[in-house]
């Protein structure tokens, strides 16, 4: 039996509204990054661009492979114990999240920090830059598992608020780094940053509206939570590595120039991938939440979606160069 169709448009509104505030949260990170980027792209070389996103590149594959797709998994657990009005296995697949990112993401790590000498050597960059780069991954992995439990719950408002302030904070830190001289590792410090940040803000409010707190750890729900992430981790994965190895690729084959100019070109794009995965990644939990009618109310989100992305790939097609151009001239024919 399907559920009524006044119940559907009413969660149908809540996976809009909370898209929106995702959505405006994706809009004030890629806003505030333009700025970034229109700023240090004036004061370095497209070479420190290029090492820079490489370095972050890199840090974000390695945390897509160490999740484990936990984030994108957890939040059919997740819509489920809100449907069901069970807070407590809420909190216990919440802890249990986070235990595993952190093992998870700690191994990686340690195997990244027995080889710092080895990847110097084969990226040609600086020492210091390895040490940052385990920092970057384990912030963004916790930072992914928080995403998911408030935009699970339609906190999306929290969201907002915390990449406002983190991204905020990487205006502010990242420019004045390369404005210093330190140019390629100011501008990575930049993105490690606002991961900092967010991480300990998700922390202290989740502990303080006790999302966060000790509970009893199940085996059932290890294995089920490892289940269901797996079944989510390999597209995942190959997404972050169809998005990362562009510009690892780039560095590799071409030079840390045309990788700066690579990953400027897929940041103005990604502010258009960023609305549809807003929308669907608010409607994942919703949908899971759900005892029938997912089909409905799925093809509508869909088609929303569509609309609302459609048009502005096709102006960012034609018009592409004159966005680039905004970065310098460098940058403009990157367009293609």
């Amino acid at each position: 039996m399907n559920e009524d169709p006044e119940i559907q448009g009413s969660k149908l509104k809540e996976v809009t509204r909370g898209a929106l505030y995702l959505y405006v949260s994706s809009l004030i990170v890629s806003a505030l990054g333009y700025v970034y980027w229109l700023i240090v792209s004036k004061l370095t070389l497209p070479e420190d661009v290029g090492i820079a996103s490489t370095i972050v590149n890199i840090a974000l594959i390695i945390s897509s492979i160490a999740i484990l797709g936990i984030p994108a998994g957890i939040k059919r657990f997740l819509g489920k114990a809100i449907a069901e009005q069970d807070m407590g296995k809420f909190r216990t697949y919440v802890m249990i999240g986070l235990i595993i990112l952190i093992l998870t993401s700690g191994i990686a790590t340690g195997f990244i920090l027995i080889f710092q000498g080895y990847i110097s050597r084969l990226l040609d960059i600086p020492w210091y830059f390895v040490p940052v780069m385990v920092v970057l991954i384990i912030t963004h992995s916790i930072t992914q598992l928080f995403i998911a439990v408030y935009t699970s719950i339609l906190r999306t408002k929290t969201i907002m608020f915390v990449r406002f302030i983190s991204y905020a904070a990487k205006l502010l830190f990242g420019t004045f780094l390369v404005i210093i001289g330190l140019k390629a590792f100011g501008i990575v410090l930049g993105y490690v940053i606002p991961a900092v940040i967010a991480a300990i803000i998700y922390g202290i409010i989740s502990m303080r509206s006790r999302l966060l707190m000790k509970t009893k750890i199940g085996l059932n729900e290890t294995a089920h939570l490892l289940k269901a992430g797996m079944a989510r981790w390999i597209p995942n994965l190959a997404q972050a590595l169809g998005t990362g190895l562009g510009v690892v690729t780039v560095y590799g084959f071409q030079s840390a120039a045309q990788a700066g100019l690579y990953h400027i070109a897929y940041s103005v794009a990604s502010v258009i991938l960023m609305l549809h995965l807003s929308v669907m990644g608010v409607a994942y939990p919703v949908l899971s939440g759900m005892s029938s009618g997912r089909e409905k109310l799925a093809s509508r989100v869909i088609k929303i979606s569509l609309a609302i992305t459609a048009p502005l790939a096709m102006s960012l097609a034609v018009y592409g160069d004159l966005v680039l151009g905004l970065f310098g001239e460098r940058y403009a024919g990157a367009h293609l």
